[in-house]
Protein backbone atom coordinates (compact mmCIF):
# COMPACT_ATOMS: atom_id res chain seq x y z
CA UNK A 1 0.00 0.00 0.00
CA UNK A 2 2.79 2.38 0.96
CA UNK A 3 4.61 1.50 -2.22
CA UNK A 4 1.52 2.34 -4.26
CA UNK A 5 1.14 5.71 -2.52
CA UNK A 6 4.79 6.54 -3.13
CA UNK A 7 4.50 5.65 -6.83
CA UNK A 8 1.34 7.73 -7.12
CA UNK A 9 3.06 10.68 -5.45
CA UNK A 10 6.02 10.39 -7.82
CA UNK A 11 3.67 10.24 -10.80
CA UNK A 12 1.87 13.41 -9.65
CA UNK A 13 5.18 15.23 -9.25
CA UNK A 14 6.26 14.11 -12.72
CA UNK A 15 3.05 15.38 -14.29
CA UNK A 16 3.41 18.66 -12.43
CA UNK A 17 7.03 19.05 -13.58
CA UNK A 18 6.06 18.29 -17.18
CA UNK A 19 3.22 20.81 -16.97
CA UNK A 20 5.59 23.44 -15.60
CA UNK A 21 8.04 22.68 -18.39
CA UNK A 22 5.29 23.06 -21.03
CA UNK A 23 4.22 26.38 -19.54
CA UNK A 24 7.67 27.77 -20.42
CA UNK A 25 7.55 26.52 -24.01
CA UNK A 26 7.28 28.48 -27.25
CA UNK A 27 3.47 28.51 -26.84
CA UNK A 28 3.77 31.04 -24.03
CA UNK A 29 5.07 33.70 -26.44
CA UNK A 30 3.57 32.81 -29.77
CA UNK A 31 2.51 36.39 -30.65
CA UNK A 32 4.93 39.15 -31.63
CA UNK A 33 4.97 42.56 -33.30
CA UNK A 34 7.85 44.40 -34.91
CA UNK A 35 8.91 47.73 -36.41
CA UNK A 36 11.78 48.21 -38.82
CA UNK A 37 13.54 50.32 -41.44
CA UNK A 38 16.15 49.88 -44.12
CA UNK A 39 17.14 50.29 -47.76
CA UNK A 40 15.83 49.13 -51.13
CA UNK A 41 17.19 48.66 -54.64
CA UNK A 42 14.88 48.84 -57.65
CA UNK A 43 15.45 46.69 -60.73
CA UNK A 44 13.38 47.35 -63.86
CA UNK A 45 13.76 48.88 -67.31
CA UNK A 46 15.71 51.62 -65.55
CA UNK A 47 18.75 49.54 -64.64
CA UNK A 48 21.54 51.27 -62.70
CA UNK A 49 23.43 47.97 -62.29
CA UNK A 50 24.47 47.62 -65.95
CA UNK A 51 22.41 44.54 -66.55
CA UNK A 52 23.14 43.12 -63.11
CA UNK A 53 26.90 42.99 -63.71
CA UNK A 54 27.71 45.60 -61.06
CA UNK A 55 25.27 44.44 -58.38
CA UNK A 56 23.13 46.89 -56.34
CA UNK A 57 24.08 50.50 -56.94
CA UNK A 58 24.61 52.42 -53.70
CA UNK A 59 24.35 55.64 -55.72
CA UNK A 60 20.60 55.27 -55.24
CA UNK A 61 21.02 55.92 -51.52
CA UNK A 62 21.49 59.62 -52.17
CA UNK A 63 17.95 59.66 -53.58
CA UNK A 64 16.59 58.30 -50.30
CA UNK A 65 15.63 54.81 -51.47
CA UNK A 66 14.41 53.84 -48.00
CA UNK A 67 11.82 51.41 -46.63
CA UNK A 68 9.86 51.20 -43.37
CA UNK A 69 7.99 48.13 -42.14
CA UNK A 70 5.67 46.92 -39.38
CA UNK A 71 4.06 43.55 -38.80
CA UNK A 72 2.46 40.93 -36.62
CA UNK A 73 3.68 37.33 -36.29
CA UNK A 74 1.92 34.26 -34.89
CA UNK A 75 3.81 31.05 -34.19
CA UNK A 76 2.06 28.02 -35.64
CA UNK A 77 4.72 25.55 -34.44
CA UNK A 78 8.26 25.80 -33.13
CA UNK A 79 9.55 26.17 -36.69
CA UNK A 80 6.68 27.77 -38.63
CA UNK A 81 5.13 31.22 -38.17
CA UNK A 82 2.42 33.13 -39.99
CA UNK A 83 3.09 36.82 -40.54
CA UNK A 84 1.15 39.87 -41.71
CA UNK A 85 3.32 42.79 -42.79
CA UNK A 86 3.07 46.32 -44.12
CA UNK A 87 5.92 47.96 -46.01
CA UNK A 88 6.44 51.51 -47.28
CA UNK A 89 9.17 51.96 -49.88
CA UNK A 90 10.44 54.99 -51.73
CA UNK A 91 11.42 53.41 -55.05
CA UNK A 92 13.63 55.43 -57.38
CA UNK A 93 15.47 55.05 -60.68
CA UNK A 94 17.37 57.30 -63.07
CA UNK A 95 18.65 56.52 -66.56
CA UNK A 96 21.58 58.92 -66.07
CA UNK A 97 23.04 56.53 -63.48
CA UNK A 98 23.12 53.64 -65.94
CA UNK A 99 26.24 52.59 -67.83
CA UNK A 100 24.09 51.69 -70.83
CA UNK A 101 24.40 54.45 -73.44
CA UNK A 102 20.90 53.91 -74.88
CA UNK A 103 19.39 54.27 -71.41
CA UNK A 104 21.39 57.45 -70.79
CA UNK A 105 20.05 58.87 -74.06
CA UNK A 106 16.46 57.90 -73.11
CA UNK A 107 16.86 60.03 -69.97
CA UNK A 108 13.86 58.77 -67.95
CA UNK A 109 13.70 58.93 -64.15
CA UNK A 110 11.00 58.24 -61.56
CA UNK A 111 10.11 58.07 -57.88
CA UNK A 112 7.23 56.04 -56.45
CA UNK A 113 5.95 56.05 -52.87
CA UNK A 114 4.80 52.45 -52.71
CA UNK A 115 2.98 50.38 -50.09
CA UNK A 116 3.04 46.59 -49.84
CA UNK A 117 0.61 44.56 -47.72
CA UNK A 118 1.59 40.88 -47.56
CA UNK A 119 1.03 37.57 -45.77
CA UNK A 120 4.12 35.41 -45.23
CA UNK A 121 5.12 32.01 -43.87
CA UNK A 122 8.41 31.89 -41.94
CA UNK A 123 10.36 28.64 -41.57
CA UNK A 124 12.96 28.62 -38.79
CA UNK A 125 15.80 26.34 -39.90
CA UNK A 126 17.58 27.55 -36.73
CA UNK A 127 14.70 27.73 -34.27
CA UNK A 128 14.35 30.12 -31.35
CA UNK A 129 15.50 28.71 -28.01
CA UNK A 130 13.27 28.74 -24.93
CA UNK A 131 15.57 28.75 -21.89
CA UNK A 132 15.77 30.19 -18.40
CA UNK A 133 19.34 31.35 -19.03
CA UNK A 134 20.70 32.36 -22.44
CA UNK A 135 24.29 32.23 -23.60
CA UNK A 136 25.48 34.17 -26.64
CA UNK A 137 24.94 31.46 -29.25
CA UNK A 138 21.55 30.52 -27.73
CA UNK A 139 20.21 33.94 -28.67
CA UNK A 140 20.46 33.50 -32.45
CA UNK A 141 17.81 32.11 -34.80
CA UNK A 142 17.39 32.18 -38.58
CA UNK A 143 14.54 31.62 -41.00
CA UNK A 144 13.46 31.58 -44.62
CA UNK A 145 10.23 33.25 -45.66
CA UNK A 146 7.94 33.62 -48.65
CA UNK A 147 4.50 35.08 -49.21
CA UNK A 148 2.19 37.10 -51.41
CA UNK A 149 0.61 40.52 -51.22
CA UNK A 150 -0.48 43.67 -52.99
CA UNK A 151 1.79 46.56 -53.97
CA UNK A 152 0.59 50.07 -54.77
CA UNK A 153 2.71 52.28 -57.02
CA UNK A 154 2.40 55.56 -58.89
CA UNK A 155 5.62 56.67 -60.69
CA UNK A 156 6.31 60.42 -60.77
CA UNK A 157 8.82 62.56 -62.61
CA UNK A 158 11.82 63.05 -60.31
CA UNK A 159 13.94 65.41 -62.38
CA UNK A 160 14.09 69.08 -63.25
CA UNK A 161 11.30 70.89 -65.09
CA UNK A 162 11.22 69.95 -68.78
CA UNK A 163 8.71 71.96 -70.83
CA UNK A 164 5.30 71.29 -69.27
CA UNK A 165 6.60 68.46 -67.05
CA UNK A 166 7.54 69.39 -63.48
CA UNK A 167 9.02 67.39 -60.64
CA UNK A 168 6.27 65.37 -58.97
CA UNK A 169 4.04 65.07 -62.06
CA UNK A 170 2.46 61.62 -62.40
CA UNK A 171 3.94 59.81 -65.40
CA UNK A 172 0.83 57.65 -65.75
CA UNK A 173 -1.23 60.79 -66.42
CA UNK A 174 1.20 61.90 -69.14
CA UNK A 175 0.33 58.74 -71.13
CA UNK A 176 3.94 58.27 -72.14
CA UNK A 177 3.24 54.89 -73.77
CA UNK A 178 0.60 53.45 -76.05
CA UNK A 179 -0.60 51.07 -73.28
CA UNK A 180 -1.89 52.23 -69.89
CA UNK A 181 -1.58 50.45 -66.56
CA UNK A 182 -3.12 50.06 -63.11
CA UNK A 183 -1.60 51.35 -59.85
CA UNK A 184 -1.86 48.06 -57.91
CA UNK A 185 0.00 44.83 -58.61
CA UNK A 186 0.71 41.45 -57.02
CA UNK A 187 3.90 41.24 -54.99
CA UNK A 188 5.75 38.04 -54.07
CA UNK A 189 8.34 38.61 -51.31
CA UNK A 190 10.88 35.91 -50.41
CA UNK A 191 14.09 35.99 -48.44
CA UNK A 192 16.22 35.24 -45.41
CA UNK A 193 15.88 36.52 -41.84
CA UNK A 194 18.20 36.59 -38.82
CA UNK A 195 17.14 37.28 -35.23
CA UNK A 196 19.05 37.98 -31.99
CA UNK A 197 17.35 37.86 -28.58
CA UNK A 198 18.21 40.83 -26.34
CA UNK A 199 15.88 39.50 -23.64
CA UNK A 200 13.35 36.65 -23.66
CA UNK A 201 10.77 39.04 -25.11
CA UNK A 202 12.76 41.60 -27.12
CA UNK A 203 14.80 40.88 -30.25
CA UNK A 204 16.77 42.59 -32.99
CA UNK A 205 16.39 41.27 -36.51
CA UNK A 206 17.57 41.68 -40.08
CA UNK A 207 15.87 40.58 -43.31
CA UNK A 208 17.14 40.46 -46.88
CA UNK A 209 14.31 40.00 -49.37
CA UNK A 210 13.66 39.88 -53.09
CA UNK A 211 10.23 41.30 -53.97
CA UNK A 212 9.03 40.19 -57.39
CA UNK A 213 5.99 41.91 -58.91
CA UNK A 214 3.59 41.08 -61.72
CA UNK A 215 3.88 44.58 -63.20
CA UNK A 216 6.40 46.03 -65.64
CA UNK A 217 5.15 49.61 -65.18
CA UNK A 218 6.54 50.56 -61.75
CA UNK A 219 9.12 52.77 -63.49
CA UNK A 220 6.56 53.78 -66.20
CA UNK A 221 8.55 51.85 -68.82
CA UNK A 222 7.18 48.81 -70.62
CA UNK A 223 6.35 49.22 -74.30
CA UNK A 224 6.31 51.83 -77.07
CA UNK A 225 6.44 55.63 -77.21
CA UNK A 226 3.20 57.57 -77.32
CA UNK A 227 3.77 61.14 -78.49
CA UNK A 228 0.17 62.31 -78.56
CA UNK A 229 0.48 64.29 -75.31
CA UNK A 230 2.69 67.33 -74.72
CA UNK A 231 4.23 65.85 -71.57
CA UNK A 232 5.27 62.69 -73.42
CA UNK A 233 6.87 64.84 -76.14
CA UNK A 234 8.75 66.96 -73.57
CA UNK A 235 10.56 64.00 -71.99
CA UNK A 236 11.33 62.27 -75.30
CA UNK A 237 15.06 63.03 -74.99
CA UNK A 238 15.98 60.29 -77.45
CA UNK A 239 13.89 61.95 -80.20
CA UNK A 240 12.12 58.64 -80.78
CA UNK A 241 9.30 58.24 -83.28
CA UNK A 242 5.70 57.42 -82.39
CA UNK A 243 5.35 53.71 -81.64
CA UNK A 244 9.08 53.01 -81.36
CA UNK A 245 10.37 50.91 -78.49
CA UNK A 246 10.67 52.71 -75.13
CA UNK A 247 10.95 49.90 -72.56
CA UNK A 248 11.44 46.16 -72.48
CA UNK A 249 8.53 43.79 -71.86
CA UNK A 250 10.65 40.65 -71.35
CA UNK A 251 10.72 40.81 -67.54
CA UNK A 252 8.56 42.32 -64.82
CA UNK A 253 9.91 44.81 -62.29
CA UNK A 254 11.23 43.79 -58.87
CA UNK A 255 13.11 45.30 -55.99
CA UNK A 256 15.21 44.13 -53.05
CA UNK A 257 15.06 45.27 -49.43
CA UNK A 258 17.48 45.09 -46.52
CA UNK A 259 15.51 45.75 -43.34
CA UNK A 260 16.47 45.92 -39.66
CA UNK A 261 13.75 45.53 -37.03
CA UNK A 262 12.95 45.51 -33.33
CA UNK A 263 10.51 42.79 -32.20
CA UNK A 264 8.49 42.19 -29.02
CA UNK A 265 6.96 38.84 -28.08
CA UNK A 266 3.83 38.57 -25.95
CA UNK A 267 0.84 36.37 -25.18
CA UNK A 268 0.61 32.67 -24.53
CA UNK A 269 -1.77 29.77 -24.21
CA UNK A 270 -3.96 31.95 -21.99
CA UNK A 271 -4.98 35.50 -22.66
CA UNK A 272 -3.99 38.44 -20.46
CA UNK A 273 -7.51 38.64 -19.01
CA UNK A 274 -7.64 34.92 -18.24
CA UNK A 275 -4.31 35.03 -16.40
CA UNK A 276 -4.85 38.11 -14.27
CA UNK A 277 -8.62 38.23 -13.88
CA UNK A 278 -9.58 34.61 -13.43
CA UNK A 279 -13.21 33.89 -12.76
CA UNK A 280 -13.85 32.15 -9.41
CA UNK A 281 -14.73 28.48 -9.54
CA UNK A 282 -17.92 27.19 -7.93
CA UNK A 283 -18.29 23.57 -6.91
Amino acid sequence: MKKTIVLLFVAILSVGAASAQRSKSWKDSRHSIYLGAGLNWFQGDIDPTNGGEDGPSFKLLKDGSCSFTAGYKYKLTERFSFRLSGLYSKLTGDDTQSKNLSQQKRGVNFVSHSFEFAANIDFYFIKEKEKKRYYFFDRWSAYLFAGAGLLTYNPKWNGNTVGSVRKGDKLRDLKTETIGYHKVTLSVPAGLGLKFLITKKISLGAELALRYTTSDHIDDLHGNYNLETQGAKDINFAGAAQGSKRGGDEHNDWYSTLLFNLGIKFGGSQSFIMRYYRMPKYY
